[in-house]
């Protein structure tokens, strides 16, 4: 795997601001491979172009859940057709 040193501090930088990184692009432009880079004791990843997963963020709650998590990354490609 590729590291993305410059990405990797972007969203380092975003996190100081706010707890949610919401990573959006074209398909297989390596959205979940960035996510998937960070320690995932640290992380919760969601791929939200899964249906499942649409449902589960609708609760308020699911999201609580993982309150002892720092950061949240979700990545959409439903955004980008």
């Amino acid at each position: 795997m590729i590291r993305r040193p410059f990405w990797l501090e972007r969203i380092e930088t975003a996190w100081r601001e706010a707890p949610i990184a919401w990573l959006s692009g074209v398909r297989r432009c390596g959205k979940t491979t960035l996510a998937e880079s960070f320690d995932k004791n640290r992380v919760l990843y969601m791929n939200c172009d899964l249906p499942a997963v649409e449902d589960m963020v609708r609760d308020p709650g699911y999201i609580k859940r993982y309150g002892h998590l720092e950061v949240r990354i979700c990545t959409p490609t439903a955004l980008h057709p």
